[in-house]
C-alpha cells in the first residue's frame, strides 16, 4: 500500500528529471475556483511552501497547484489565496513562529510536524500519529517519503508545464536517496540520504500529509486511493 499505514518501496532508488518531467501537465500554477487544498510547509533559512488539488477521481492525478519560496509574511495570504483547508508544517527550527501562525487558524486545520525515525519491529504502527490535544503531526519520515516519491513514480503527483523554471525543484526532489543500513544484530532498516538541499522534497511531503490528515475527509483523497 501507498497510503501512511503500512510501509511501501518505491521502484527505484531516487527521484530522477526524467520522472520529474514525466508528470508535467498542461496547466499553470494558480488557484482553482471552489477548490479546497492542502499545504506543505518546510522550514529553513527560507519557506518552501508546496500546495496540491484534491485527488482527481477520473484522472487519478493530485494537481500540484504551487510552488515556491516564501517569506513568514507571504504565508496567511497565500492560504487564504488557494483556500488551503488542511496545513502541514515544519516544526522545527522555528517553533514560537509556527506556534504563533497555528493560533490563527480554527482547531485541526493547521499541524506542526516532527519527523521520527522508524524503531525496528514497528512496522505495523501507523507511520502518522496525529495528536489532536497538542495539533502535532509525528511522521516516520522514511514511510511518509516513500509514499510521497511513490507518488510521483505512478505519475500521481502531476506537475505544471513550466515546473523546470521553479529554481531548485528539480535537484530538491532528487536529493533524498533511499538506502538500506545495517543496524545493530544484523537488522536493516531504510533510510533517506540527503544529497544536497531537499525543502521542496519535504514540502511535499508535508503536503502528502496534510491530505492524508483524518481531518481532510473524501475531498482529499478518492476512495480508489490506495
Amino acid at each position: 500500500n501507498q497510503d501512511l499505514g503500512e510501509p511501501y518501496k518505491p521502484r527505484g532508488m531516487a527521484i530522477t528529471s526524467e520522472i520529474l518531467d514525466s508528470c508535467r501537465r498542461d496547466y499553470a500554477h494558480g488557484p482553482a475556483p471552489g477548490e479546497r487544498t492542502f499545504a506543505g510547509i518546510d522550514v529553513g533559512r527560507v519557506l518552501h511552501m508546496v500546495i496540491r488539488g484534491p485527488f482527481n477521481r477520473l484522472s487519478g492525478e493530485i494537481p500540484q497547484r504551487f510552488a515556491g519560496e516564501i517569506s513568514w509574511d507571504d504565508v496567511e495570504s497565500l492560504l487564504e489565496r488557494y483556500n488551503c483547508q488542511i496545513i502541514v508544517m515544519d516544526a522545527l527550527p522555528e517553533t514560537k513562529k509556527a506556534r504563533e501562525l497555528q493560533a490563527k487558524y480554527e482547531r485541526g486545520r493547521f499541524w506542526l510536524a516532527y519527523y521520527s525515525f522508524q524503531a525496528i519491529g514497528s512496522k505495523r504502527e501507523p507511520a502518522a500519529n496525529w495528536d489532536w490535544h497538542n495539533l502535532t503531526a509525528h511522521l516516520d519520515r522514511t514511510r511518509t517519503l516513500d509514499t510521497t516519491l511513490a507518488r510521483f513514480l505512478d505519475r500521481k503527483n502531476t506537475l505544471p508545464a513550466h515546473i523546470r523554471d521553479l529554481r531548485d525543484y528539480y535537484e530538491h526532489l532528487k536529493s533524498p536517496t533511499r538506502a538500506i543500513e545495517e543496524r545493530k544484530h544484523g537488522d536493516n532498516v531504510a533510510v533517506y540520504r540527503q544529497n544536497g538541499a531537499d525543502h521542496f522534497a519535504h514540502a511535499e511531503n508535508y503536503a502528502t500529509c496534510a491530505a492524508l490528515c483524518p481531518g481532510a475527509g473524501g475531498w482529499a483523497i478518492g476512495a480508489s486511493e490506495p
